[in-house]
């Protein structure tokens, strides 16, 4: 079992996602914002899917792309961690992925399936890390973190977008 971090190893930015969280056990914690999550996408019209709230916010679509991608960021960091590569990791500018995927046609179906597998691969990679893996200081966009912090932010940062579209998209 995978317990959380103490709250001073994560950076004052992740803590908005990690203390969204009430489980203590990162498997579990990733288990049900998957659930949750699909829960959520699987009962989404065609037209739910390409709304947006208000002007300049992202659809449905974008939301959950935005999701798989800082997974995807956030598990490649975990695991140049768990690996004991010290070299500094640079950060990624969230809203140039969204530009670039800005208007795509989305097959909602393959969309919600790479969110699954993402997720997935997430948890397997977290299965096979020992302390000693999930406890390696790197650095990430200048901030110092593990692959323990990474992975609680990973399931934090998906709550935190279900309960944005929980509350004003759907």
């Amino acid at each position: 079992m995978i317990i959380p971090p103490d709250i001073a190893e994560v950076p004052d930015f992740y803590q908005t996602y990690t203390q969204k969280l009430t489980g203590d056990n990162l498997e579990q914690c990733l288990l049900d914002t998957l659930s949750q999550t699909n829960a959520v996408f699987e009962k989404l019209t065609a037209e739910q899917w390409q709304y947006a709230y208000a002007p300049e916010k992202w659809t449905l679509a974008e939301v959950l792309v935005h999701i798989i991608d800082t997974e995807r960021v956030m598990a490649y960091r975990a695991l140049r961690f768990a690996r004991k590569d010290a070299t500094p990791l640079p950060g990624f500018d969230q809203d140039v992925f969204a530009e670039s995927v800005s208007g795509f046609n989305w097959d909602f179906k393959l969309l919600l399936e790479d969110y699954q597998a993402v997720r997935k691969a997430t948890i397997t990679l977290y299965k096979q890390m020992n302390n000693e893996m999930l406890d390696f200081k790197g650095m990430a966009n200048n901030l110092p973190m593990t692959a323990r912090v990474l992975g609680f932010v990973i399931a934090g940062h998906n709550l935190h977008h279900l309960k944005i579209v929980q509350q004003r998209y759907l």
